[in-house]
Parts: structure tokens; sequence; C-alpha cells
């Protein structure tokens, strides 16, 4: 709950949010590969010219000192010493999804790469496109990540990932029907003080706020999560069809200034919520208008939703031991997960559950675990 509320912020219903579930999970899978894509052709080594320069394995030369070749496999070696226990189960995770896709005969071109990647230049820019220039500069460049890193640790195992499971995905005109009001119906526009799910004050915070929004505001500006302490607990509006039910009724019961009792989650934490004003349905939009456009954005979501579940299947169903270890850890020992939850901020669609989930853009992908919403 902690990592998922420092970064809502107030935003449109889906279409941005739906590419921060990737940014998020990527997620779906979003963060569980290092290593390059094999033979792959955006990379130096895939030069058929330059390979045959340098010969085969780790014998090609990467570097001269004083005359002197620095082979591959010495820098290998160097970078296993320093990163490889580390990052050896992210390629671990990596090639269970290629194992897989092989399965069912799934493959994911450099094209399919590059045409999503201009799909998230223009969600990114709101509807305009960025330039790779500043998507590099002033998105991947705050977490220290490369543009090749990004198309291949986050949008590629991410569309594998999603071609895997959009089959089984089946979407009910009740699905629809849903999704409809959750974006065009009656919503609430609240504030929300988090707690811990050990937090032994929930009490004594309850009854500091419960009749004074002066003082619920104020405990919002100093609760423990950065971004919703700086919003003042400001989250985006609670819609019908949110994904728990106690949370949502418990929005729709209030009145505006009223302050609701503590909310326990599923994940043990507490939620209190303030109240700020109720927004009405918007009745100009009419469903069968809409059918196709919710429809589609439905789907997207239950994919999304459905990734962390398959993967965690597949990983389960692996054998694997890993070999390289950390300094001071067994020799050998069983792969996990190396992954947060990734999820998409609430408020942003139906079925949709508050999760965990890290500041986005999370590039190198991780298994996420808990169930994305809109």
């Amino acid at each position: 709950m902690r990592e998922w509320l420092a970064m809502l912020k107030p935003n449109p219903w889906l279409g941005k949010k739906l590419l921060m579930a990737a940014v998020l999970i990527g997620v779906g899978v979003g963060s569980f590969c290092w290593g390059r894509r094999h033979a792959s052709a955006t990379t130096p080594e895939s030069d058929p010219v330059q390979a045959a320069a340098n010969g085969g394995g780790g014998t090609r030369v990467v570097a001269y000192v004083n005359d002197q070749p620095v082979f591959r496999e010495e820098l290998g070696e160097y970078l296993i010493a320093r990163l490889g226990a580390d990052r050896l189960p992210f390629l671990v995770n990596r090639k269970i999804v290629e194992m897989e896709c092989r399965k069912h005969n799934i493959v994911v071109t450099d094209e399919d790469v590059n045409y999503r990647f201009q799909q998230e230049l223009k969600t990114f820019g709101g509807g305009v496109a960025l330039s790779e220039a500043d998507f590099v500069n002033n998105i991947l460049r705050r977490f220290n990540k490369t543009l090749y890193e990004w198309k291949e640790d986050v949008i590629r195992p991410k569309i594998m990932m999603e071609y895997l499971v959009r089959g089984s995905i089946k979407i009910t005109d009740a699905d629809v029907r849903d999704g409809f009001e959750a974006r065009y119906g009656p919503k609430v526009e609240c504030r929300m003080i988090v707690l811990d799910k050990n937090e032994r004050r929930v009490q004594e915070v309850w009854d500091k706020v419960k009749n004074s929004p002066e003082a619920f505001l104020k405990a919002a500006k100093e609760q423990g999560i950065p971004n919703l302490a700086t919003a003042g607990g400001l989250v985006p509006p609670i819609h019908k069809h949110f994904g728990d039910k106690g949370l949502e009724d418990a929005a729709f019961r209030l009145r505006p200034g009223e302050v609701s009792s503590p909310v326990q989650m599923k994940d043990e934490s507490w939620v209190i919520l303030m109240c700020e004003r109720h927004v009405p349905e918007n009745k100009l939009v009419r469903f069968e208008e809409e059918r196709m456009k919710v429809h589609k954005e439905v789907e997207e979501l239950r994919v999304a939703q459905k990734i962390p579940e398959v993967f965690k299947k597949l990983h389960d169903e692996a054998r694997m031991v890993l070999m390289l270890r950390p300094e001071g850890s067994p020799v050998s020992v069983r792969s996990e997960p190396p992954m947060p939850k990734v999820q998409p901020p609430v408020g942003q669609g139906p079925v949709q559950m508050p999760p965990n989930t890290p500041p986005p853009p999370p590039p190198g992908l991780a298994p996420p675990s808990a169930t994305p919403g809109k």
C-alpha cells in the first residue's frame, strides 16, 4: 500500500494509466529482464561484420590496453563478480517467459516493440507524441536507464506476456457495462490517510480527525507516504466497481466534509477517507456509442490483471537452481521472483484493488504478484 500510494496523482480515468500499469507492470511482468535479448538486431554484437572481425564467444575483443586485448570473457567475469548474483534471477525469469512463448510459437519482433514504443510516446505526451530525445532525457534519465533497456527489458517482455494471456480473456456484456459505469458513472473525490497494518495509532488518529476536516488535512499532510502527504491525501476519484467493495461503500456513504471509520485493506493496512465532493454521472454519454471503446479498455485491464497470475504459475512450475551466489549465501538457492508488486494507481477503472507499486517507470522486469487494476 505504501509504495503504491507513493505514485498516486489525480489523473484521467484510464488511458494514461494503462500504460503506467506498464509502466508500469509491466507489467505486468515489467521488471525481470536484465541481460540483452539473444540475437538482437539492435546491438553491436549482432553485427555480422563486427562479429567476424572480433572472433567468436569469449575470445571477442572489447578493448585494447597498450595494444593488449581485453576479451569479452574478461568483461563478463568482471560484471558477474559485481552484479551477477543480483541480476541472475532476472535473467532466469526472462528465460521462463521465452521458453513458454516458444511452446506457443509466440514471436515478438523488433517491429512489434517499436510500434508499442511509438504508442507509449503518444501516451506519455498526452496525445502528442514525445520525441525520443525528450523521453530519454525527461523520463528514462531520472531512473538511470537507457532506451535499449526500456525496449528490451520492459516493452518486449510485456508484449510476450500479453500474447500468452490474451487468448484466455473473455469479456462479457456485464463486464462492459460495469466498465462504462466505472468511467462515466458517479464518483467520490476523497482525501486519504493510510496507516500501516501494524499501526497502533489507528484509533488515536481517527479520534483526532473524525470530527475535524482541518485536523484530517493536517494529519494527511504528515502521513508517512511522501507523494500522498504532498497532495494532502488527495487521490483519484473513487468510482463504482472499484475493486475493493469496502472502500467503495465507505466513500459513497460519505457527505462532503465527513470522515469515514478506518477501513482495513486486504494487505492489512488501514485507510481513513474524507469526502471532498460527489461527482455526478455523465448523462451525456450513451452506452451504445462507447461500447467498443470501453470493451477494449476492459480487455486491456483484464490482460494486465492476468499477467501476474500467469507469470506466477510459470515461475512456480519452473525447475531452477541458481548456482551463482551472493557473498555468504548458500552455493545453490531456489530462485524466487525478484520483483516488487506492480499495479496502477487506485481509481483508474473497474475492478481496482489498492496495490503496492514502485514509482513509474521501473525498467528491468520483475514478476508483479498483485492484481493490477485500471
